[in-house]
């Protein structure tokens, strides 16, 4: 994660590099493909438990999870700001 960067910027980064679709990852946590969509267009934010289920498909350190979750569910202004 880094500084400046939005979740969105982040989320799809992550999942090319993990060479996962957008399909793919959406299946992994048990959401639609229009949610991983807008999440990775800032539209929207995980809910924690959404957010939870993203790290595990997304293979994030178990010692990291507590600050992705808190990334993930940062609002998008907050980001903007930064």
């Amino acid at each position: 994660m880094e500084e400046g960067e939005s979740f969105g910027v982040w989320l799809k980064r992550r999942r090319r590099m993990l060479d996962l679709t957008q399909s793919a990852l959406a299946d992994c946590a048990g959401c639609s493909l229009v949610t991983i969509r807008k999440f990775e267009a800032d539209e929207r934010r995980p809910s924690r438990q959404l957010a939870e289920l993203l790290a595990e498909c997304l293979a994030v350190p178990a010692a990291e999870r507590e600050a992705f979750v808190a990334f993930a569910r940062l609002p998008v202004a907050a980001v903007a700001a930064s």
